[in-house]
């Protein structure tokens, strides 16, 4: 059988399909189920209250989150710092009929504007070391290994080092030859 041949009997074979498939009636009562079905379904609202109040308690959380990050990075306004700290502002001009009451809002917002930064506590010098970073005592390794290159021949510690920089230039060369896993 050739190609075309196949292709028309194909086609033949799902033109009878199709018809046999259209021309099949549905069973009796669906209609009558599936409206049945459809009148006793209670409507669904677009919008229900459920929706509605975890929106609004997420909106809340945003909100006071928001509020909170605001707060933290805003600079303290202590009301128990000291007097001395404070910079020296002269005090509002009580307010006259040509004088606006916004003169003294402008103070308070220069005042906060303008922060002296405090004064940072001395550096003691005992604080200070001589050498940084500071020596400490070795660590369980550190003493193993000294210890290890003061009772072994020279000999031997060259060949171990001699064996170590084989296996890293051998790792070295299947890490260049293998190919990128993303490729």
């Amino acid at each position: 059988m050739s190609h075309e041949e196949r292709e028309k009997l194909a086609d033949q074979f799902l033109d009878a399909a199709l018809k046999q498939y259209s021309a099949a009636e549905p069973r009796p009562g669906l209609e009558t189920r599936i409206l049945a079905n459809l009148a006793t379904a209670t409507p669904r609202r677009l919008f229900a209250f459920p929706h509605i109040a975890w929106a609004a308690v997420a909106a809340f959380a945003l909100l006071a989150i928001t509020f909170g990050i605001w707060q933290h990075r805003r600079p303290a306004q202590s009301a128990h710092a000291p007097a001395a700290i404070e910079p020296s502002v002269p005090a509002p001009l009580p307010p006259t009929p040509a004088a606006p009451i916004q003169t003294t809002h402008n103070a308070a917002v220069a005042t906060r504007r303008h922060r002296v930064p405090l004064p940072q506590p001395p550096v003691e010098e005992a604080m200070r070391q001589e050498q940084f970073p500071s020596p400490q005592p070795f660590s369980e390794d550190e003493r193993l290994l000294l210890t290890y290159l003061r009772t072994t021949p020279r000999e031997e510690v060259l060949v171990v080092l001699a064996q170590l920089q084989a296996e890293r230039e051998e790792g070295m060369k299947r890490f260049n030859a293998d190919p990128p896993l993303g490729h």
